[in-house]
C-alpha cells in the first residue's frame, strides 16, 4: 500500500480525520504492517497496550459477547482497533480476533508520541477527537443509567 493510500485510510478514522496531511504522511510512512491468521487475536482484553491496529484488508470480530450485546461485531478495512488504549497506555477493553487473514497497519505508542511531541498541533487535534469520543460514550452511559432508573421506579 502506498503512503498516499495509507494517508487516505488514516483520514477515514475519526481520531485522525482533522489532522494535517503532513502529520498523517509521517505516520503512514513510518508505520509497519502486521498480518494475522484466522483465529489469531489482534488485541486481547486486559493486555497492556502499546499498539493500535488499522485494518487494511480482511475482517475481524469482537470476541467478547458482553461487549457487543451478544451478537458478534465484525470490523473490516479502515477499522482502528485499540487507539484510545494505546494513546492512554491503558489495557485493551476488548478482544478482537481475525475472522479471515487480516493485514494491519501497526501504530505504536512510541511512533505516535514521537509525532505528537514534534507537532503539538497534531497532539491537540487527536486529543480533542478522543475527548469527544469519551464524552459521547459517557453521555450514552448516562442515558442508559436513566433508563434503568426509570425502569426500577416503575417496578417499585
Amino acid at each position: 500500500m502506498s503512503v498516499r493510500s495509507r494517508v487516505e485510510l488514516l483520514r477515514r478514522i475519526p481520531v485522525f480525520a482533522e489532522a494535517a496531511d503532513a502529520h498523517l504522511q509521517l505516520l503512514a510512512f513510518a508505520m509497519e504492517t502486521e498480518s494475522f491468521q484466522p483465529g489469531q487475536a489482534l488485541i486481547t482484553r486486559g493486555d497492556h497496550s502499546q499498539t493500535a491496529y488499522i485494518i487494511e484488508t480482511g475482517s475481524a470480530r469482537v470476541a467478547d459477547p458482553q461487549e457487543t450485546g451478544g451478537d458478534p461485531m465484525l470490523v473490516g478495512p479502515g477499522a482502528c482497533i485499540g487507539e484510545c488504549s494505546m494513546v492512554a497506555g491503558l489495557p485493551y477493553s476488548i478482544t478482537v480476533v481475525a475472522s479471515t487473514e487480516v493485514k494491519c497497519l501497526k501504530l505504536t505508542r512510541q511512533l505516535f508520541y514521537r509525532v505528537a511531541e514534534e507537532f503539538p498541533d497534531f497532539a491537540e487535534i487527536v486529543l480533542a477527537a478522543i475527548t469527544q469520543r469519551v464524552d459521547e460514550t459517557v453521555n450514552e452511559l448516562r442515558a442508559i443509567e436513566r433508563l434503568f432508573r426509570q425502569a426500577r421506579s416503575f417496578s417499585a
